[in-house]
């Protein structure tokens, strides 16, 4: 994430790190005014996931640990490591009934990802497997990667994508991805869309986030 390559509101260059920090303390503000009761938490994961913040309603707190973050070259990502970390130190709710019933409180994962041509270690235990499919837990993906296939990697940023998309079992996680050459307006968008409570989404692919010009929106779409 060191590379000078988003470009920034007024025109000058910013790496992907600096960009994200800025992101994450935007999103972690917003909804924090949304509802104050929202709890956040930050994990960073280098060559092992590591909990920095324990979950907080402190905005300050969480930004206090975000800008203290360096960019750190590793040739890995542990996927199951992460997932691990986060069993351990969350609590799924429990309702009696799911179609009717809204639990106290839901987990959400927003993974940042930013290591073009790194392939994640995943196994997917039946551990991680029942995670990912309670209906109460949700892991997004923003992946900011080199916009180009390089042939001396071994997966594209195509595939790194679709293997994020794989792993949504449910059809209720939200995916994007940035390229480093373009704008850093398009990494605050897609922050953005994720502000939403994420039981009051629809699907990604039937959200529309453009303003209806009179018409109606289509059966297929939920604007957001």
């Amino acid at each position: 994430m060191a590379l000078p390559k988003l470009e920034s509101f007024n025109g000058s260059r910013s790496n992907a790190l600096t960009v994200a920090q800025k992101m994450i303390e935007m999103f972690v503000r917003t909804k924090h005014k949304i509802d104050k009761s929202h709890e956040f938490a930050l994990v960073v994961v280098n060559n092992d996931a590591t909990w920095l913040s324990g979950f907080t309603s402190d905005p300050r707190e969480v930004c206090s640990c975000l800008y203290d973050l360096d960019t750190v070259v590793c040739q890995s990502f542990n996927l199951d490591g992460l997932f691990n970390l986060i069993q351990q130190k969350i609590e799924l709710p429990v309702t009696d009934n799911v179609q009717t019933i809204p639990p106290p409180f839901v987990v959400r994962t927003i993974l940042v990802f930013g290591r073009p041509g790194c392939q994640p270690h995943f196994c997917g235990g039946e551990h991680v497997k029942k995670l990912l499919q309670c209906p109460y837990f949700f892991f997004d993906v923003v992946y900011i990667h080199n916009g180009q296939d390089e042939k001396e990697d071994e997966s594209s940023w195509k595939d790194m994508f679709g293997f994020f998309g794989s792993l949504d079992t449910k059809g209720t996680n939200y995916k994007y991805e940035v390229a480093l050459a373009g704008p850093a307006l398009e990494l605050h968008n897609c922050m953005a869309k994720l502000l939403a409570h994420p039981l009051q989404r629809p699907c990604q692919s039937h959200a529309a986030y453009a303003l209806l010009d009179g018409g109606d929106s289509p059966d297929s779409e939920a604007t957001v």
